[in-house]
Order: C-alpha cells, then structure tokens, then sequence
C-alpha cells in the first residue's frame, strides 16, 4: 500500500490527501489465496478521468504499486498483486464536461 501510495504522490500528477486505516477481506472469485489488504485513499489531480485511470494502471501493471507487476487481467478471475481503482471523480470547480461526456443526474 505504502509502495503504491508513494508512486502516485511521485508521478506529479496526484496529491494524497489522506488515506483510511488497511483492512482484511477474504478473497474473491480465486478463493485459494491469501487474505485481501485494502485502503481507500482521498486524492486531487487535475487528470481527466480516462487519464487517471491510465496511470493508476500503469503505476499497477509497472510493478510501482508495490505489487510486483504483471498484474494478470481482471476478466481472467485470477489473483492480483495490487488493484488502484477510482472510485468517485469529482471535476476540479469551474470544469466545464467534455462534449458527448456522461453527466449524472
């Protein structure tokens, strides 16, 4: 968590604001692993959603995240090493939605 915490804050594009306490979860879908760890983390950036995403990907696949790298695809229910997810996007004030974007209600 510490190793993926870190390369966000170093990739310049991601300030980490505060982070929740780590918490243990059984496994899903591939049951004969060890125990989940999990963190949430508030964050800023000024990436576009599909940028962040981009980079939390990388920061996972690459290995940065602390996991190793090689994460395997999702759609093959198999184990991963670390998972970074935006969960909530909220547009910095005054951004105006890029033309065609999906706006919630």
């Amino acid at each position: 968590m510490a190793a993926a915490l870190a390369a966000m804050a170093s990739s310049g594009h991601i300030t980490v604001h505060a982070v929740s306490r780590l918490f243990e979860s059984a496994p899903a879908h591939v049951t004969d692993q060890p125990r989940f760890l999990n963190a949430a983390a508030a964050v800023g950036t000024r990436l576009e959603p599909l940028a962040l995403l981009a980079l939390l990907k990388d920061i996972e696949v690459s290995g940065r995240g602390g996991g190793g790298g090689g994460s395997r695809v999702w759609g093959e229910r198999g184990p991963t090493q670390s998972s970074l997810l935006p969960l909530f996007f909220r547009p910095p004030p005054g951004a105006r939605p890029a033309p065609g974007s999906a706006r919630a209600p």
